[in-house]
């Protein structure tokens, strides 16, 4: 009976240190990732974006505003908008080409209208109403809002350049260089930019060569990349 009792509390003990030590382990797998593994690091998150440009002309079949008589000659004009989206944190480079060495030819054939002759070749001048004793056809670019955006070529007093658009700056049409009509350096606002194109032909009195009778038309193409 004696070694029972002793038998007993021996089993006793050991069931008593058994859930010791099993609290004991539980509270330590309950504490130990607190104290071994709590850390912390960043992440950084990028986004690309790239540029986009979008160009919309107003009108691309454009009709002078008016008839020229061919003897007693006239002056008649024609314009475009041209608006430029571009998210391009440097802006953008438009430029205009023609088609044909002499822009504005005759639709049936014969005589063309020659191209307008600056002062100083591919140097847009102010002088187009000149005396010439010839025909011709030219262009300028301009834009009140956006004056900036011009190429100093088509602004400023004597088209020397200056901050704005202060007369019209003709320039002789090119079949064989892309004449750069605007450089804008920063984006432009998500309304775009709006640069006008104007188109203009001259025919003095009794020009020489005579200019026949018919329908003359000249072709531009106009191209704007990110600068």
């Amino acid at each position: 009976m004696k070694i029972l009792q002793i038998d007993n509390a021996f089993m006793l003990s050991l069931i008593a240190a058994a859930v010791t030590s099993a609290l004991l382990l539980t509270s330590f797998l309950l504490l130990e990732p607190t104290v071994s593994h709590a850390v912390s690091d960043t992440v950084s998150v990028h986004q690309t974006i790239t540029a986009e440009i979008s160009i919309a002309i107003a009108s691309t079949s454009l009709s002078m505003d008016g008839t020229i008589a061919g003897i007693t000659g006239g002056i008649t004009d024609a314009e475009t908008e041209v608006l430029v989206i571009t998210n391009n944190s440097t802006g953008y480079n438009m430029t205009i080409q023609f088609a044909s060495a002499t822009a504005m030819y005759r639709d049936t054939g014969g005589t063309d209208i020659p191209n307008y002759v600056p002062a100083v070749e591919t140097v847009p001048d102010q002088t187009f109403d000149s005396a010439e004793v010839f025909a011709q056809f030219g262009y300028s670019a301009w834009s009140s809002a956006d004056g900036a955006d011009i190429d100093d070529s088509f602004k400023g007093a004597g088209c020397a350049g200056g901050s704005s658009v202060t007369l019209e700056c003709w320039m002789s049409p090119s079949s064989t260089a892309a004449e750069t009509i605007v450089n804008r350096t920063t984006a432009t606002p998500a309304g775009g930019a709006t640069t006008t194109v104007q188109f203009r032909v001259d025919v003095p009195n009794n020009p020489v060569p005579s200019v026949d009778t018919g329908t003359y038309t000249a072709t531009a193409t106009l191209t704007a990349v990110t600068n």
